[in-house]
């Protein structure tokens, strides 16, 4: 009886230590997850544009300003189809526009 009850609490002993490291790598998972699926925003953007203009290499931030203008031009288009209100619409578009006009601002910088 004795081989019973120790079989019976080491048993139980397995399945909480196996339970927290079931959790413990499910954290590790989404916290990898968070960083390989890392969106850039339009300040990450400019932030590499400006880090690659001073290295000097301006093939490079041309292309960081073009992937921020594409993603813009697919976001306003988003937007545009979306269900949101009119008002919501509308000041989205105008700071969409307002970004990309920067960025032709900044294109005829480079060249």
């Amino acid at each position: 009886m004795d081989n019973f009850y120790i079989t019976l609490i080491i048993s139980a002993i397995i399945q909480a230590v196996t339970l927290i490291v079931f959790f413990v790598m499910a954290a590790n998972v989404s916290a990898i997850k968070k960083d390989l699926v890392k969106e850039l925003y339009y300040p990450d953007y400019i932030e590499k544009f400006e880090e690659e203009k001073y290295i000097g290499n301006k093939t490079k931030a041309k292309e960081w300003l073009l992937r921020l203008d594409f993603n813009l031009q697919k976001e306003m288009n988003e937007v545009k189809t979306s269900q949101h209100g009119d008002y919501y619409k509308e000041e989205h578009i105008k700071t969409i526009t307002k970004q990309r006009e920067q960025i032709a601002i900044l294109l005829k910088e480079l060249e």
